[in-house]
């Protein structure tokens, strides 16, 4: 059997949002041999972001290469198409049928350990289910839990949801409903889509004359961006130290990143630099940084993720305190 080419296909009959990871069509340990069921799982990832497991799922992680599945379910219900061909999913189980070759594997973002599964996420989840049952012909008796298939019993937890439940739902779920619920991607500031935010407390002392260079917030994936998308950062500083007689000047860049390998900025390039103010007596003050639009001239490099950096040269003659806070990376 070939490899899996009509996965983005299956999975826009769920009405939700699919992105497809750079290279997914090529992606996979070999040819899958069958396609005679369907595994869910949950990433035990760490709450709060919504795909952070996209990297590990899609290239694996020590002991054990990737692809690590077909698709993977982001916490806002967004669908990743991963590979096509043999994902490292199943491991040992309880009968061929469920095995990599023959089995479909899709990975949920959720920590394991209560938390909870939203009803967009599990609408989502039992769509996506559904599509690839009625594709493939597979009976939704073989839409498994990996606690279910793993074998010995108890070596898997994954997922945490009643699978009862869940194929009774996956069973009577109509694919042609809307779904009212699905809210529209967040905007930012220019009202284009926020594909990375949060808050980040990095501080850093530059004294006169020196350039630092402050990482904010996480890593975010590479296929968030793709050649001609426009990007846009904000940043919240605090800055504390600088007098009226002082200068600050600030860019930021968005780093691209390969495992083990190195860091480079060319990727998605330096925005505009900014001036930023002191006050008489250098005493804290706050600040935004909003970085100019910039568009990406170059396909991110396959397999890392993105980082938002700012660069902050102390133009002044005092030493000065940076403190990022808020941050926003924007792209259409």
């Amino acid at each position: 059997m070939p490899y899996l080419t009509d996965l983005v296909t299956i999975a826009r009959r769920t009405g939700y949002p699919v992105r497809e990871v750079q290279g997914w069509r090529t992606r996979g340990r070999s040819a899958m041999s069958a396609t005679s069921s369907l595994m869910v799982h949950h990433t035990a990832s760490a709450a709060g972001r919504n795909a952070p497991s996209l990297n590990v799922v899609t290239h694996g992680r020590v002991g054990l290469p990737g692809p690590l599945c077909h698709y993977l379910l982001a916490r806002d219900g967004t669908i990743y198409v991963v590979a096509a061909g043999r994902a490292n999913h199943a491991g040992t189980v309880s009968a061929t049928r469920y095995t990599n070759p023959r089995s479909i594997g899709i990975e949920a973002e959720n920590n394991g350990v209560g938390e909870p599964w939203t009803a967009q996420q599990m609408d989502a989840y039992a769509k996506l289910c559904r599509a690839i049952a009625d594709h493939y012909r597979i009976p939704i008796g073989d839409v498994v839990g990996h606690k279910e298939a793993a074998r010995p019993l108890g070596r898997k937890i994954d997922p945490t949801f009643s699978m009862p439940a869940f194929r009774d739902r996956v069973r009577t779920i109509s694919l042609t409903t809307p779904n009212p619920s699905t809210p529209a991607k967040p905007k930012g500031l220019f009202g284009m889509t926020v594909i990375a935010t949060g808050r980040n407390t990095t501080e850093r002392t530059i004294n006169p004359g020196e350039e630092a260079r402050i990482a904010v917030g996480e890593y975010f994936s590479m296929c968030t961006l793709t050649r001609g998308s426009t990007v846009r950062p904000t940043v919240n500083l605090g800055i504390v130290g600088a007098h009226e007689e002082d200068r600050l000047m600030v860019r930021a860049v968005i780093v691209d990143y390969l495992p083990n390998g190195t860091p480079q900025d060319r990727i998605v390039g330096n925005f505009y630099p900014a001036d930023v103010k002191g006050t008489t007596d250098g005493s804290w003050t706050d600040h935004v940084y909003v970085g100019q639009p910039y568009h990406v001239t170059q396909t991110p490099r396959s397999g890392g993720s993105l980082r938002l950096q700012l660069l902050a040269r102390n133009r002044g003659q005092n030493p000065i305190t940076i403190r990022t806070t808020d941050y926003t990376v924007e792209s259409d």
